[in-house]
């Protein structure tokens, strides 16, 4: 059985008190905020995963997201995912509705067009302070995803899965 270590300190990452204390702070002040942050805790999405996300990646029927694109801040363009390979990542009920409201878009219409990780880590810290957290970025909502299934005793291997890592020492 492999085990997983748990995130090293130099990584950020909310324990479950923080991720409830600093939704429950965002959820009325700033939506967009509250809402990417729940997507990204929620799915472990990459950044430029969730600037390439469309309604056609949202399947309602599955409850999955289908992860099939990711936008490169260097060149500014649409490619494939980092590991080349489409993953299906389910939705648990928090993170259907909170997407449902996507349901009648345009199936090529991107969820969050125009999405700035700059101004949103700038908004994120801000709100971190407010909410007396921790301060974390976009990538540190990503590693406490991870972090959290590990810690909940999920397979190290289906971690690598949702995670769209290509080499399990990563996801270890």
């Amino acid at each position: 059985k492999l085990l997983l270590k748990l995130v090293e300190p130099d990584i950020k990452v909310w324990n479950e008190d923080e991720k409830v204390s600093f939704l429950k702070y965002v959820r009325d002040r700033d939506p967009f905020v509250y809402e990417v942050t729940h997507l990204v805790l929620g799915t472990g999405l990459r950044r430029g995963e969730v600037q390439a996300l469309k309604r056609e990646h949202l399947d309602f029927e599955e409850w999955t997201i289908v992860v099939k694109e990711s936008f490169c801040s260097c060149s500014r363009k649409f490619k494939t995912t980092k590991s080349n390979k489409i993953r299906r990542i389910p939705m648990n009920t928090e993170i259907f509705k909170l997407l449902s409201r996507y349901k009648t878009w345009p199936s090529y219409r991107r969820l969050y067009e125009g999405f700035n990780v700059g101004a949103f880590s700038k908004k994120l810290y801000i709100h971190c302070d407010a909410a007396g957290v921790r301060r974390i970025g976009i990538h540190g909502l990503r590693h406490t995803f991870g972090t959290s299934l590990a810690r909940a005793g999920v397979d190290p291997r289906r971690i690598q899965q949702l995670m769209g890592h290509s080499d399990i020492s990563t996801t270890l």
